[in-house]
């Protein structure tokens, strides 16, 4: 995410971002079809990003509520 917030910076100061920071945006993105604005690319990685710690954050409050459990369970 820290390099979505770069290329954004980099666009709002008018200034061309890193090259291998949007390299590295794609990678993330992996077999998705890029987006073909820089900004939109940044900001669908960030999205994906957001995305997959939401899913960790419900996994780990699962594995807390589970955790509450076993105790009762032995």
């Amino acid at each position: 995410m820290k390099v979505s917030l770069r290329v954004l910076a980099a666009l709002s100061d008018r200034i061309e971002p890193d090259p291998a920071d949007i390299d590295a945006l794609r990678y993330f993105l992996g077999s998705s079809a890029p987006p073909a604005d820089l900004d939109e690319l940044a900001c669908a990685v960030i999205q994906k990003a957001l995305v997959r710690r939401a899913r960790v954050r419900a996994v780990m409050k699962g594995m807390e509520r589970l955790s509450h459990l076993e105790p009762h369970l032995q």
